[in-house]
Parts: C-alpha cells; structure tokens; sequence
C-alpha cells in the first residue's frame, strides 16, 4: 500500500512506516517541487491515498488545478485524497468581529516586512511572499473555491469534513494546531 503526504517533511507523520513524505525538503521519500510545474514522478492509479495538510495554499494559483490533477493521475480507482487548507473566510470573519484572534499563536505568520497591524495579519492568510528556502500563501480557500478546484480536478464524491473526522486511514494525520481555523474536504477518484 502507498500512502503519501505530500508536503508533509516539516511534521513528519508517517504513522510507523504506513506513510511515506513527498516533499521540497531533503530526506523525504519523494522530492517534489509542488510550484515547479513539472509531472509528479510516479505512475498513474499507483498510490492508494493521498493526504495534505497546509500545503495547497502555497500552490501558486495557476499552478493550483495542475497539481491537483496530478494527484488524481496518481491515484487508484477509489483513492482518497484529504485536503486541509486555511478557511479564507475564518480569517474574514475575525478581522471583522475579532481582531485577537487575527494574532493568536499558530496563525498563519506575518512577514517581518509587513506592518504589524490588524490588516497584514489578515493579508497573510492570503497571501506570503516568497521567505528564502520556503514559500508563503500565494492562495486562499474558502469552501466554494477549494470544492470548484477539487471538482475541476475531476475528483468526485467531495466531503466537507472537521479536524479528525475523516476515513480510517488518515486517523491520527491532522494537526490539533490548525483545528480552529482549517477547511477539512476528503474526495475519492
């Protein structure tokens, strides 16, 4: 069985050998650059799921439905992919009734070179420049605009889900840090 979570080097999660790590960072199982633009190096319908937790917002936008379509190639009949993205609407959603919580430990981080103020905070959920050795947002995603990419990827049977409601499979997976403000959504192929 191949599982892959893609983009997900920084936490590390392989579950004891029953996931396997694509990503930039040296060590992982699977070097790819997700904003390269390039073919995932590996077969179609060859890995049974796929997870991706805060990865996707850091596709450059033009580059968003490729990568998706990459992963649906790779995937077997009946996979299933989960996405975790940051709730655009979320961070809206505070700036307007709770700028606090626009600053809380765990957020997304603002630049150095951003002002400190309500509304950079709220500029990066959207939107990071380039930092050096790891990129920023270049997306963001509410539930209509990431159901219109998964769809447009041609995964099917999209679900809306909450911070460890998911399949058998990714259990254990999510981040508890991300709960609060996350988009959860499982597809199959």
């Amino acid at each position: 069985m191949l599982n892959i979570d893609i983009g997900g080097a920084k936490h590390e999660r392989t579950m004891k050998g029953l996931w396997k790590i694509m990503d930039i960072r040296k060590g992982s199982d699977y070097i790819y650059d997700i904003n390269s633009g390039l073919t995932i190096p590996l077969p179609d319908d060859s890995v049974d799921n796929w997870y991706m937790s805060m990865t996707l917002e850091h596709v450059l936008p033009h580059l968003t439905y490729y990568l998706l379509d990459q992963l649906r190639r790779t995937l077997k009949p009946k996979g299933l992919i989960r996405v975790i993205v940051p709730n655009g609407m979320t961070a809206i959603k505070w700036f307007i009734n709770d700028h606090k919580k626009l600053r809380q430990k765990g957020n997304p981080s603002k630049p150095a070179f951003f002002p400190d103020t309500d509304m950079s905070r709220l500029f990066s959920w959207f939107y990071t420049p380039d930092r050096g050795k790891k990129s920023g947002h270049s997306n963001a995603f509410d539930e209509e605009t990431l159901l219109w990419y998964m769809k447009k990827a041609g995964f099917r049977k999209v679900k809306f889900m909450k911070y460890n409601e998911c399949s058998e499979i990714f259990k254990g997976k999510d981040y508890e840090r991300y709960k609060d403000y996350s988009l959860y959504v499982e597809c199959k192929k």
